[in-house]
């Protein structure tokens, strides 16, 4: 058994676990700048009322932003947070169960929206199939996902990932592209949030190297520099259903 491989009753307490103790409160900055762009992205669509579903959608609350912009159907392995989220936002309609088999009804959204969750799923090609499914014929994804490029160079663990096995199967930009390429045109990919001290990452996070850009005015163009080129923690991207 690796980390691509789990039980599904174990991923189900690892998430109830990790749900309550990282996102049930405040929500984090990477998180809500995350949540940022999805939105602006989503906004960028200019869609009225459409139909939505975010799929691991953890404690909800990018859920309940979006469901000011139209009708949202989330999904997430986590019971417990799940039935605790749809007590708080009776606006959206919460589904616990795996995003693979829960009932939800093929072709009848417009948008799918899903935060972090890819690196997350034991299939990952099942996975960019079942989120075309769901979509009408021309609907939108708008998906993030973790950039192994530079999670494999971070040079740190944070707390939430020690709190017991998880899957964890990070992507590339272009491993991702060739995920979903079968179902969907890509209409834009990006990385956001620069990090990373290990590698040549070591070098282009340096103290030293920001310490420059500063004295030049440049805080900002370096960290779009280093977003164009790929070395965001994040990658963001927008695909449309073929």
């Amino acid at each position: 058994m690796t980390k691509t491989d789990l039980p599904l009753q174990q991923q189900v307490e690892y998430w109830n676990l990790w749900n309550a103790k990282f996102r049930e409160g405040d929500i984090d900055e990477l998180s809500l700048k995350r949540g940022a762009v999805v939105l602006r992205t989503f906004d960028s669509l200019g869609l009225r009322s459409p139909s939505i579903v975010e799929l691991g959608c953890g404690s909800g609350w990018l859920a309940n932003e979006l469901s000011t912009r139209g009708t949202v159907t989330a999904v997430d392995l986590a019971d417990e947070v799940i039935a605790r989220a749809q007590q708080r936002w009776s606006n959206v309609r919460f589904v616990a169960g795996s995003l693979f088999t829960v009932p939800l009804p093929l072709a009848s959204f417009d948008v799918v929206v899903t935060l972090e969750t890819i690196a997350q799923v034991y299939d990952q090609e099942a996975f960019a199939a079942r989120t075309a499914a769901l979509l009408k014929p021309g609907g939108h994804l708008i998906l993030t996902a973790q950039n192994r490029v530079v999670f494999e160079r971070l040079g740190s663990v944070s707390a939430s990932t020690r709190l017991g096995n998880h899957i964890s199967k990070w992507v590339s930009i272009g491993e991702l592209k060739r995920l979903f390429l079968p179902h969907f045109e890509i209409r834009r990919t990006a990385t956001i949030m620069p990090a990373g001290h290990l590698g040549f990452l070591r070098f282009a996070n340096s103290y030293k190297v920001q310490g420059i850009a500063s004295a030049l005015g440049m805080d900002g163009g370096l960290q779009r520099m280093k977003e164009l080129l790929g070395l965001g923690q994040t990658i963001v991207m927008l695909a449309r259903k073929k």
